[in-house]
């Protein structure tokens, strides 16, 4: 059944004003943050922001993770993640094993130099992030962002439920649905009107080495 002119007015009312500035200043911001730590890292002769991920990512775990796991937790947007840790393999920084519990599974594991160079990067990344953001914003203002984004976040990552079959009739077809009681006529004045899409992946932020990741 298609939306009714009501739904459809007030969905497109919800993405405008207010809603419509947050999430356009949310992904330009998020863009120039991310934009700026990565040539600090790069102008202080530290590891690239997308290494810093992956690094900060296993340390957080405890120092390894399943690259499968792995792929579902770096913050940033990286395509060929295999790929990339087998250049950071070759570099040094993490160590590429065998999955015990799964014969075609890798478990990818921070190596020492790969720790040295996160403590070394996050004293860099770190001080950015404080400079750029954390000292820009007071704490009602961080209280919000962090209650906000932890729920959207937990909205997203809930599974989605599978749309329900009706029952078959006694000769094999679908039985209809009944028909819904007509709806009551809005009063007039206002319609009311929502992981609004996270479009794009977070800032990475310092770790327990050194480097965290806020999600």
């Amino acid at each position: 059944m298609a939306p009714s002119r009501t739904s459809r007015a007030s969905r497109a009312r919800t993405f405008s004003g207010d809603r419509k500035a947050a999430w356009e200043g949310f992904l330009h911001c998020q863009a120039a943050l991310v934009q700026q730590l990565g040539r600090e890292l790069d102008d202080a002769g530290e590891i690239p922001l997308s290494t810093y991920d992956i690094l900060v990512q296993l340390s957080e775990a405890g120092g390894k993770l399943r690259l499968r796991d792995l792929v579902d937790r770096v913050v940033l947007s990286q395509p060929g993640l295999s790929r990339k840790v087998a250049r950071l393999e070759e570099e040094g920084l993490l160590d590429r094993l065998p999955d015990p519990t799964d014969g075609r599974g890798v478990l990818v594991r921070i190596s020492r130099s790969g720790r040295s160079a996160l403590r070394s990067a996050a004293q860099v990344h770190l001080a950015g992030i404080e400079r750029t953001f954390a000292s820009r914003i007071d704490d009602d203002e961080a209280a919000v962002l962090s209650r906000v984004f932890a729920r959207l976040l937990a909205e997203q990552r809930q599974p989605v439920q599978p749309a329900a079959t009706q029952p078959a009739s006694s000769n094999g077809a679908k039985a209809a649905a009944p028909a819904a009681p007509a709806a009551p006529a809005a009063p007039a004045g206002r319609t009311n009107g929502k992981r609004t899409g996270s479009g794009a992946k977070k800032a990475t932020t310092g770790a327990r080495d050194g480097g965290r990741t806020h999600k």
